[in-house]
């Protein structure tokens, strides 16, 4: 190791020898020759002192001798010194080391050296006692940053907040006034049609349809923002749930809806995830309503739940149906609002779903993907981020085993 080069404060890095005796302070010299490190001597505590101002002093080599005279000022300064400044000490003596800790020093040292053993084994230890004060003080920089950065980041959350709290009463605010236009619209269509629409004739009345439509689709797409915003701001209740049993509620509504579809569902028992209710039965509704209406076209339309358990890894969850599909060059824009890769004529709804869908797997730590081909169905797969999942609790209303939704 070298004691050429300036530390950042423009000192050096030395080895401090602490002794009245000038040939005690030559000979520990004299034994740390072989680390090519700076010595500085002390003989009096103003020298001492003036050690820790000139130089880095990264440790202290002191002579046990000094402090065999107790009670004397010299002593109490030298001791006020070192504690202060708190580099690592080694006591040097030729002295027994039970003789050392009579002299109170075990206090203030990290370690005692016979004078009277090999040069090499007191460069050992003084290489070893330098590459801990390094690593401490390393330790200590890298402490204070950590907490300035910490600092900083609380600050950020408390702005990040603040706005946060700015944009969702500004969300509020803009639903509000936008709802109420969009109410009066759709009560002077309303109007129109039933007190004038004979004389509109069926251009005009088609024409109140379509106002009446894009009225009510604009309407989705407001709440579906605001549902957006409040996924973001909800605060997660994780609980082992039975997914099986909340596929099967979500596919019971829709057989409801429609009871006239033909259509075969397979969800398997025992099917669980650790997340939260609500956004979890919504995000269920989302996927499984999706499979259900792109799959509308099909004579023998099919929806199947399955999942693939990978040790170590969260359990995928896939819904997939033999629908339409879509082109995956596009799959991309799949969980964007409003972006849509079929058209509403054919496949009415609001293009936020999927949006909706993204927001709450990322709200649980998680991940959401799709897989399709053209006219070959697809598959929509996501997975939560949180593995730490207590036991399983079987949900009262979960079908028997092998039950089919």
């Amino acid at each position: 190791m070298s004691g050429d080069s300036a530390n950042p404060a423009g000192k050096f890095p030395a080895i401090l020898v602490a002794s009245d005796q000038r040939e005690v302070i030559e000979e520990i010299a004299q034994k740390l020759r072989p680390l090519a490190h700076k010595v500085v001597e002390s003989m009096s505590p103003g020298q001492l002192a003036k050690a820790f101002v000139d130089d880095d002093i990264q440790l202290v080599i002191i002579d046990g001798a000094l402090f065999d005279i107790t009670g004397r000022k010299e002593d109490h300064a030298i001791r006020a010194i070192l504690r202060a400044k708190r580099a690592p000490i080694i006591c040097a003596s030729r002295d027994s080391p039970e003789s050392i800790e009579c002299h109170g020093l075990e206090s203030i040292a990290v370690d005692v050296f016979d004078l009277r053993l090999s040069g090499h084994l007191l460069c050992a230890k003084a290489d070893t006692m330098l590459r801990l004060h390094r690593m401490r003080s390393d330790l200590t920089t890298q402490a204070k940053t950590i907490e300035k950065l910490e600092r900083e980041l609380r600050r950020y959350l408390a702005q990040m907040n603040a706005s946060t709290s700015d944009l969702t009463s500004f969300h509020a605010s803009v639903a509000h006034d936008l709802h109420a236009p969009l109410r009066n619209i759709d009560l002077f269509n309303g109007i129109l049609m039933d007190d004038h629409g004979a004389q509109l004739g069926d251009e005009g009345k088609s024409l109140l349809h379509r106002i009446g439509k894009n009225t009510a689709l604009l309407n989705q797409r407001i709440n579906g923002l605001l549902q957006l915003s409040a996924i973001d701001h909800s605060t997660l209740f994780m609980e082992r749930l039975d997914v099986t049993a909340i596929c099967t509620h979500s596919i019971d509504r829709l057989r409801r809806l429609e009871p006239d579809r033909g259509i075969t569902c397979l969800i398997p028992p025992g099917l669980t995830l650790h997340g939260d209710r609500s956004l979890t039965t919504l995000l269920l509704d989302h996927l499984l309503g999706n499979a259900w209406k792109f799959s509308q076209r099909r004579e023998q339309a099919r929806i199947e739940v399955s999942e693939n358990a990978e040790p170590g890894k969260p359990s995928t969850l896939i819904i997939r149906d033999n629908g339409v599909g879509f082109n995956m060059a596009y799959a991309d824009r799949l969980f964007t609002p409003f972006h849509r890769l079929h058209g509403s004529s054919e496949f009415p709804g609001s293009g936020i779903g999927l949006a909706l869908s993204a927001h709450i797997v990322r709200k649980h730590g998680g991940r959401i993907w799709a897989e399709a081909q053209v006219d070959q169905g697809a598959a929509c797969l996501f997975h939560y981020g949180r593995n730490d999942e207590p036991p399983s609790i079987h949900h009262p209303d979960a079908p028997p085993d092998g039950a089919a939704a």
